[in-house]
């Protein structure tokens, strides 16, 4: 059955690539009534998804054609797809579909797409539509792909600059620009679309310094929403709007924008920061000294893992991450030798290091370079306490 199965994705994805081969083989040209469109989707459910998705629509009725080109596509059967993944080596592709199987697979998602049709001229039209032909040819449709600098929703951006040129400009609007983390929150705080917390608290801690820089205008495009909303201040041969139109081709269902589980990073955390406070009132025993074993060593692997991101990755939105200064590899030594009883002369001044490093995060929180998460602020309360009664043990 699962032969079965197997082959029947193959034969799919020969038929795809014997289609898009078939229409990028074909040179001929658009139709006056033929339409460039972007589409902007909703989030979906998948930790991918969480940020929206862009794509092209080339549409021309005369020719019966009605294409959606898509950046965001990726392998799963790539080769080491796991660790080029991890790493930020696994190369993305513009793709290309049907639309009618693009819109069948939003319906079925229940996430609404937006379309806003561009007003080109047939030159400008044929111009765009042959760049991305070009592009989807199989020795140009790979590409590096990058969360914050080049992807999906900015690659748009970039097409629409190289090939209309001077006949392209916009009136930028004069406004606070965020910061790029600051742009993911529109996507999880609950405002517009349904709260993630705990995808929220994950990201803070794995993103690093880049993602507090300031998104101009053009760094906005990286967003899918922010880059639709940026394509109405577009100009056109000094005169005409860039969008021509602007409608919800597939509607979605009301959502909700409470969170499904009640249990939030910030109640957890502080909930855990309370708890441990009452162990200053315990006399030390097996029980806390499994519980600094687990929590130094918790810190330590997280901390390999925020270094690795940082020092071993492609993955430029991980680096400088400063939450590895209460995330040290090097807890996971503390947290052995917590475990042998070892805690000689070298680790107390460990434990004093750490202790004064952490108690500056607290007092200098909003100054420093990096915007940690709020849920960050009681665990390293938590870390202190710890460390206060290991100082008071060794005593």
């Amino acid at each position: 059955m699962v032969n079965i199965f197997y082959m029947i994705k193959n034969l799919l994805l020969y038929l795809l690539i014997f289609s898009c081969g078939s229409i990028i083989g074909q040179t001929k040209p658009l139709s006056e009534e033929a339409e460039i469109s972007l589409l902007t989707c909703s989030p979906g459910e998948a930790i991918y998804e969480l940020f929206g998705h862009t794509a092209i629509r080339v549409k021309d009725p005369g020719q019966g054609l009605d294409l959606v080109f898509n950046y965001g596509i990726f392998d799963f059967d790539t080769p080491n797809f796991v660790v080029k993944f991890i790493r930020g080596k696994l190369l993305y592709k513009l793709g290309i579909d049907q639309y009618r199987r693009f819109e069948y697979q939003y319906v079925a998602q229940n996430r609404r797409v937006v379309e806003q049709v561009f007003n080109f001229n047939l030159n400008e039209k044929q111009t765009v539509f042959n760049y991305l032909l070009y592009n989807a040819k199989p020795k140009n449709a790979y590409y590096q792909y990058d969360f914050f600098y080049d992807n999906c929703s900015s690659r748009v951006f970039d097409i629409l600059i190289d090939t209309l040129g001077q006949n392209l400009t916009f009136d930028i609007p004069e406004k606070n620009y965020l910061s790029y983390r600051q742009q993911l929150d529109y996507y999880i705080d609950g405002n517009t679309y349904p709260k993630s917390p705990w995808a929220d608290f994950g990201m803070d801690l794995i993103l690093g310094m880049p993602a507090d820089e300031i998104a101009d205008f053009e760094g906005e495009t990286y967003l899918p929403d922010l880059l639709s909303q940026n394509f109405t201040f577009g100009i056109l041969r000094n005169s005409d709007g860039l969008v021509q139109s602007n409608s919800v081709i597939v509607p979605q269902k009301k959502t909700s924008n409470i969170v499904n589980f009640r249990i939030t990073p910030l109640l957890l955390f502080w909930t855990l920061c309370g708890l441990t406070s009452f162990l200053f009132f315990v006399k030390n025993n097996t029980f806390t000294k499994s519980l600094d074993f687990i929590l130094f060593l918790f810190l330590g692997l997280s901390g390999v893992l925020f270094t690795f991101m940082w020092m071993g990755t492609d993955h430029e939105v991980c680096y400088k991450n400063l939450n590895i200064l209460w995330m040290s590899p090097f807890h996971i030594l503390l947290a052995i030798n917590i475990l042998r009883d070892n805690i000689n002369d070298f680790w107390k001044k460990y434990l004093g290091f750490t202790l004064v490093v952490n108690v500056l995060l607290i007092l200098f929180w909003k100054i420093l370079p990096q915007d940690f998460h709020a849920a960050a602020f009681p665990i390293i309360l938590l870390i202190c306490m710890r460390i206060v009664a290991l100082i008071k043990k060794t005593e």
